[in-house]
């Protein structure tokens, strides 16, 4: 799974907890394993204590619910304030791994020191599944 580059403008308001859908559930039924590698291309303007995580959730889509998705965090990636761009994330998946995976983005704000302008960012996302 491939996601492009792109770019992420946060307004900075204050106690702040967003999430962002970055894939639909993709299948993954004969991985035993994965790994993740996240590029940070680019960052600007966050305040201490603020975070963007990419989360890699087990994530189950089914035919009789179509607009409901059930999911759990795997693994995380946390890029912090104090992270500078250019910067190469990596983390291993191990099992249990369900049939279907997705991508998430969680951005995370403390509600001091207070924030002036927008927090930015562009990242890339690449990952690859094992079979067993």
């Amino acid at each position: 799974m491939h996601v492009p580059k792109f770019s992420s403008s946060f307004d900075g308001r204050a106690s702040t907890s967003q999430e962002i859908p970055l894939t639909a559930p993709f299948p993954t039924e004969s991985w035993a394993s994965a790994a993740i590698s996240v590029r940070l291309h680019e960052k600007a303007n966050f305040i201490t204590g603020a975070s963007a995580v990419v989360v890699v959730q087990n994530a189950v889509q089914v035919p009789d619910e179509p607009s409901v998705i059930y999911a759990a965090d795997l693994t995380t990636v946390t890029i912090v304030s104090g992270d500078a761009a250019p910067k190469l994330y990596t983390a291993a998946i191990a099992a249990p791994i369900g049939p279907m995976l997705r991508l998430l983005l969680r951005w995370t704000q403390p509600a001091t020191p207070a924030q002036t302008s927008a927090s930015t960012f562009a990242i890339s996302i690449d990952l690859v599944g094992r079979t067993a």
